[in-house]
């Protein structure tokens, strides 16, 4: 970025276009000369940018500041606060693993919920040697979904 507005944080690689003026009295429109256009910018808050600081190795910046060095001409700009980005993704990465905790826990919750389970259970019981419970069932349903 080569420019910066110290007024509304805006920064720009362009500085954005002087309006042109309209003489109304003869219908023409005047183009301001390169100092008209120079204050014009300025008082809008336009700076050029003579530093940017840079994030810590491994962080990534999450807000800037745009800083007037005081000469009306030039701006600095600072970093607010700035995110490490390996602790960003670790967050990431257990958001992501807890969704998909979640999402095998109501899958073992809707699959092992009522008729279904007693039934499969006084099946089982009935049809083969070993009994088993609704709780053992719950259980393999989760080793299933693990």
């Amino acid at each position: 970025m080569n420019y910066a507005n110290i007024i509304t944080q805006q920064t720009a690689d362009k500085l954005p276009k002087v309006p042109v003026a309209i003489d109304t009295s003869v219908g023409k429109t005047t183009s301001p000369d390169a100092k008209q256009q120079a204050e014009w910018l300025a008082k809008q808050g336009w700076r050029t940018v003579s530093s940017e600081a840079q994030p810590s190795v491994g962080c990534r910046v999450t807000a800037i500041k745009v800083l007037d060095v005081g000469d009306g001409l030039t701006c600095r700009i600072s970093i607010v606060s700035q995110i490490n980005i390996a602790d960003e993704l670790a967050a990431q990465e257990a958001a992501n693993a807890k969704a998909a905790d979640d999402r095998r826990k109501a899958m073992v919750d809707y699959l092992c919920q009522g008729e279904v389970t007693r039934l499969f259970v006084a099946l089982h019981n009935v049809f083969l040697d070993k009994p088993i419970t609704e709780e053992a069932v719950r259980a393999e349903a989760e080793k299933i979904l693990a």
